[in-house]
């Protein structure tokens, strides 16, 4: 169903439009006792704006799942001549080897709990990368068992 979705690319910042996305997440991260380090740095992007909201929601939404509770989640940019790199990060259970290789894919996924026995469907990470994909970047994460993942994506900072 995501295959004909067209972006409709703007520039925006990334930090004002990332705010309010954290801020939706206050309920879950004062339950388990977490805090969203912002430090994301200022900085145009050109991508469809709709698109970033749901990336971005979909990445906090997970690492605040399968984070440890008194954890800290945290969100970090970077800037290239072409590309703004954003990354995410927990310090939850990690990916096991098993789900890596399809992780973007959808399919065949062992879909895992998490800390708080928190639910998941597993199409979020598939319908991220088609995201970042149709927006002209790169999306790639690390991992390890039990001590969290980094989620990386990158959006052009150009309509060139």
């Amino acid at each position: 169903q995501t295959r004909n979705l067209a972006p409709s690319p703007t520039y925006f910042d990334i930090l004002s439009e990332t705010r309010p996305i954290t801020d939706s997440f206050r309920e879950a991260t004062d339950r388990k006792l977490i805090r969203i380090a912002d430090n994301l740095v200022p900085c145009q992007v050109y991508a469809d704006k709709d698109m970033f909201a749901i990336i971005m929601r979909n990445l906090i939404n997970n690492a605040v799942k399968y984070a440890e509770r008194d954890s800290t989640v945290t969100l970090e940019s970077s800037l290239t001549e072409q590309f703004a790199e954003i990354s995410v990060r927990d310090n939850g259970k990690g990916i096991s080897p098993k789900n890596r290789a399809e992780l973007f894919k959808s399919i065949d996924i062992e879909i895992q709990r998490g800390t708080d026995g928190e639910k998941g469907i597993g199409v979020g990470l598939a319908l991220c990368a088609h995201l970042v994909k149709i927006n002209g970047g790169e999306i790639s994460f690390e991992s390890e068992q039990g001590a969290g993942s980094v989620f990386r994506f990158t959006l052009p900072t150009t309509d060139k």
